[in-house]
């Protein structure tokens, strides 16, 4: 829809010589999916904020990230091309986006398909609530975090 390329696999270890060489974690979780996702974060601990290694399991096709930080990644792809999700959601998140923000949801007409009646109601979204503006960090405020 967008031709926009995301990544779905392990990126190759920074600065490898080899092409085939693997990142020493992926090398060492043995390609039997424990591999552990490396995004820093700031963790509370006794002694006060701490940065650390995520740690948390990552998918097959993720990139070599948590679910977690692989939806932030596609969310900054969203951002950055300001792609409005309205265009990709079906009626399961259509119908909690319009009740959320207390506007009446359009019938389905008599003999509407369910293509029209989805089409119809993303227009109906995008005439009725409006992405806000981006955030002095550039970031969109608003509905891309309903496909998280």
């Amino acid at each position: 829809m967008h031709n926009i390329e995301y990544n779905t696999e392990i990126p190759p270890a920074a600065g490898a010589q080899d092409e085939e060489e693997e990142a020493p974690e992926v090398a060492a979780a043995g390609r039997d999916h424990r591999l552990t996702c490396t995004v820093t974060e700031q963790k509370e601990t006794p002694d006060g904020l701490q940065d650390e290694p995520c740690g948390r399991v990552c998918k097959e096709g993720f990139a070599g990230l948590c679910e977690l930080h692989y939806k932030e990644y596609l969310v900054q792809l969203i951002n950055v091309n300001n792609i409005d999700p309205i265009d990709t959601m079906n009626e399961d998140y259509i119908l909690p986006v319009l009740l959320r923000e207390k506007k009446e949801v359009p019938a389905r007409q008599i003999g509407e398909s369910d293509a029209d009646y989805i089409e119809r109601l993303r227009q109906y979204m995008k005439n009725e609530i409006h992405l806000q503006q981006r955030d002095g960090r550039g970031v969109l405020q608003g509905m891309c975090e309903v496909i998280l």
